[in-house]
């Protein structure tokens, strides 16, 4: 039997589409690492999940106060963007 909470953090991962089979994405206000690359260069920086994402769907995050821009999810934790 799940003990208090752990029902919760199931029903939630049901809702989202997430478990055994689909790795977790994020919830919206988790800190993740976003990394911009492209051809000879990356860079990385935390910001906050705006939406909540499973491994390859992609989310808004916020860097900073005022910058907010969509990447996929890469794992849990990460998402990134390749530029041109």
């Amino acid at each position: 039997m799940p003990g208090p909470g752990r029902l919760e953090a199931v029903c939630a991962c049901l809702w989202r589409g997430s478990g055994p089979d689909f790795p977790a994405g994020r919830f919206p206000g988790d800190s993740v690492n976003v990394t911009l690359s492209g051809p000879g260069f990356s860079v990385s920086q935390s910001a906050e999940a705006l939406e909540a994402g499973a491994v390859g769907e992609w989310v808004r995050v916020r860097i900073g106060k005022d910058t907010e821009l969509r990447a996929q999810v890469l794992r849990p934790g990460a998402v990134g963007m390749n530029l041109p």
